[in-house]
Parts: structure tokens; C-alpha cells; sequence
């Protein structure tokens, strides 16, 4: 279903998907050898997803400041509240079993 939403798109920007060899096969492929730095990004935004939009701050608002080690520290530990945590550990016990399968490894 990606691919057949995805095309449309790359044709409006002008670029011409079989030039650039944009199959459905050649995008299963790359999603495939990719796996693992999606899921290791995935894990990284998931605490982001799975938090209260409340606990989010305005990101247009923030300031140089606000990116310090304290501050991320503070902003983290601000939202992972037990709740969340719960949500992780789901998403985690569900997707890290895969990951050797993706991987290909034994």
C-alpha cells in the first residue's frame, strides 16, 4: 500500500520512479536490509509516542538551553512515567525477539 501512495508522490517532484528503478521489489529490499536501524530508531522516538501529549513540550518554544545534558535529562525523566514504561516494554517484548530474523543472523 506504501509504494502505491509513494509513486504518485516521487512523479509530482518530478522524478521519474523506473529511471531511479522505484519497484515495489526494489523497496521491499531496501526496507529489509534496513530493519534494524528502523527498529533502533523506532525504539528511540517510541518514548516520545508513547508519552501524554501533555508531558510534551512545545518544540517551536525551545531554546538553546533547553538542549543541554541537564535539561534532556530532566525532559526524559519528566514523561517516563510508569505508564510509558509499561507501553515500552510491550513494544520491546514484542519486536526484539524479530530482530534476528530481520537481521538474517543465527
Amino acid at each position: 500500500m506504501y509504494h502505491s501512495y509513494f509513486i504518485p508522490s516521487v512523479i509530482k517532484l518530478g522524478i521519474d520512479p523506473e529511471e531511479h528503478q522505484l519497484t515495489l521489489e526494489n523497496l521491499k529490499t531496501e526496507f529489509e536490509e534496513r530493519r534494524i536501524y528502523g527498529f533502533s530508531m523506532g525504539m528511540m522516538l517510541a518514548p516520545l509516542v508513547a508519552a501524554n501529549p501533555a508531558d510534551i513540550p512545545d518544540m517551536e518554544s525551545l531554546t538553546a538551553e533547553d538542549m543541554g545534558e541537564e535539561a534532556s535529562q530532566e525532559f526524559f525523566s519528566s514523561f517516563m512515567k510508569k505508564e510509558v514504561t509499561a507501553k515500552l516494554k510491550t513494544l520491546a517484548a514484542f519486536a526484539i525477539p524479530k530482530v534476528p530474523e530481520y537481521a538474517n543472523v543465527e
